[in-house]
């Protein structure tokens, strides 16, 4: 099937499947102006497996996120200290996802870096989106999360970037929501009393 025009676009015209790809994070698309809007579509439950077998790919997997401007970054100890306590209720978030067309290794947390400006730029291909200031950022290597030092009630952020950074899928919301009820918990023991 990769070889003809099987898979219909945004707009409902057949395309090979290595020019279709699943609109799995929200927005990303959009990041590229008007030039992929045609082409990211969202993943059709009954149909997926079989577009990802033809060619149909995640878009995050073709655009790559470049931290352009971190500045003054420095290691947040306590705030890493915090979720490596906790990884273990974030893994059993995880392990809710069903299906999930990507695992990657989620032995390790990431360590958290406070910043005072983060500037990130969505390359894909021969595309550039424009520069994006942002408040959270997971490394691609998902070993740092850098955050604004500025931002207050940054649980739920980190909790979406972690969510999305390791699944990424529109579907990560509910994990990005009972993440942040980990992070959020007075400590480890109320966290575990809140996932079961």
């Amino acid at each position: 099937l990769a070889k003809f025009k099987v898979v219909p676009n945004i707009n409902h015209f057949l395309r090979y499947p290595k020019e279709i790809f699943f609109a799995d994070r929200p927005g990303l698309a959009e990041k590229f102006g008007t030039t992929l809007k045609a082409y990211a579509i969202p993943r059709p439950e009954a149909a997926w497996r079989a577009m990802s077998l033809a060619g149909v790919r995640p878009l995050s997997s073709a655009v790559h996120v470049e931290l352009v401007e971190c500045a003054d970054p420095c290691v947040d100890q306590e705030a890493s200290q915090r979720l490596a306590e906790r990884w273990s209720l974030v893994r059993r978030v995880f392990a809710t996802v069903k299906d999930a067309p990507v695992q990657f290794d989620v032995m390790s947390p990431p360590a958290l870096w406070v910043s005072d400006r983060l500037v990130i730029v969505h390359r894909m291909e021969t595309l550039q989106g424009d520069p994006d200031a942002v408040t959270v950022h997971l490394t691609k290597e998902r070993d740092r999360l850098y955050y604004r030092r500025d931002r207050a009630n940054i649980q739920g952020a980190i909790a979406r970037e972690v969510a999305f950074g390791f699944f990424p899928d529109a579907g990560a919301g509910p994990l990005a929501a009972a993440i942040k009820e980990v992070l959020l918990a007075s400590d480890a023991q109320e966290a575990s009393v809140g996932l079961a």
